[in-house]
């Protein structure tokens, strides 16, 4: 769209309608104003990537979690499956206690943090469910972001085929412009 607009001023130009100082610094704006839209769609799209990524990842890995709900025992498989890395600290013994720390690091979603023992208490059937509705609700929630991304992304595409058959009509004119000349 821009290219279209920057020929009409050539045409312009070449016509005497603008004094030549004033469209190089209309030219010259209109540069810089392109510059600046790509360079913040490319961040927009980078940002939007990496949130899709996450979400992604997030998705993943409850996918691993779900095959191991009721684990008896702790196998290799599972380590493997399940965790990325573990971190032991050295041993503090300053309060009279042996105290290690241990960090608990899960593929694809980072530090594992345990809950302290007053959160962790028997759920009412009441509780069960109202945890199960909201597990349900992030679930569409997700499915409809996933779909809302996807459109997104098709406009883009199809905006960018646009854009090149514009440029790609633009460039034609322009050869046949100078063939004419």
């Amino acid at each position: 769209m821009l290219f279209v607009f920057l020929h009409k001023f050539y045409g312009a130009k070449a016509k005497s309608f603008f004094i030549p100082k004033r469209f190089a610094k209309l030219s010259a704006d209109y540069e810089q104003e392109q510059k600046q839209l790509i360079s913040a769609t490319e961040a927009l799209e980078n940002e939007l990537n990496q949130e899709a990524e996450q979400v992604d990842n997030v998705e993943y890995f409850l996918n691993i979690v779900r095959q191991y709900t009721e684990i008896k025992e702790l196998s290799a498989r599972v380590v493997n499956d399940l965790i990325d890395k573990i971190k032991v600290h050295a041993v503090d013994k300053s309060s009279g206690e042996r105290v290690q720390e241990v960090e608990v690091h899960l593929k694809f979603i980072g530090r594992f943090e345990v809950p302290s023992e007053e959160l962790v208490k028997e759920l009412t059937p009441e509780e069960i469910a109202a945890l199960e509705k909201e597990r349900i609700r992030k679930q569409k929630a997700r499915i409809a972001s996933k779909k809302c991304y996807e459109k997104k992304k098709q406009r883009r595409l199809e905006e960018q085929r646009q854009k090149e058959l514009a440029e790609q009509q633009a460039k034609e004119q322009k050869q046949t412009d100078e063939k004419s000349a």
